[in-house]
């Protein structure tokens, strides 16, 4: 949110590790890293009049510290998750923004989490995942950005599908 465009339009890589413990039958905390590649993607419409072509590629390593409650075959999860950037590309219309100062990323972030697994058997699940960051992602207020709870700014939200393997 915050970058003029809409949509769920960009898909990209997730891949991790995790521990949990289990302080009660059906209640764990857990401790997540992942990479992930976030980002957006808005080809132009001609037919529309629209001729806007805008890419970002950024890559982070996410540290989500969750609450889980299972219940028959499911697993929710909530918890807090701090985003540390590593890196991104990024174009509109041609020029390279990757190197401009004015769209800078934040080194580190802070997102809410919250999901749900389906647990297939004892050791692999399916999950959804939604995640959206509490504080801008960017150094500097651009045109499109929003206001959101503290701050005016972009705002980084992502669905993710996994499947899960628990040893």
């Amino acid at each position: 949110d915050g970058d003029g465009h809409g949509g769920y339009n960009k898909a990209g890589f997730i891949g991790g590790g995790f521990v949990n413990y289990a302080f009660r039958p059906n209640q764990k905390l857990e401790m997540q890293i992942l990479y992930m590649q976030k980002g957006a993607k808005v080809s132009p419409d001609t037919q529309k009049g629209d001729y806007t072509d805008y890419s970002l590629n950024a890559n982070y390593i996410e540290i989500p510290v969750l609450y889980l409650y299972d219940w028959k075959k499911f697993t929710f999860k909530i918890g807090l998750m701090p985003d540390i950037y590593i890196g991104r590309t990024e174009e509109s219309n041609g020029t390279d923004l990757t190197e401009n100062p004015a769209y800078d990323m934040r080194p580190v972030s802070l997102s809410a989490y919250a999901g749900i697994s389906y647990n297939i058997t004892e050791h692999i699940a399916i999950s959804g995942i939604f995640t959206y960051s509490l504080l801008s992602i960017r150094k500097n207020t651009l045109p499109d950005n929003v206001y959101f709870l503290f701050e005016h700014g972009a705002y980084s939200n992502a669905i993710s599908f996994g499947l899960n393997y628990t040893f």
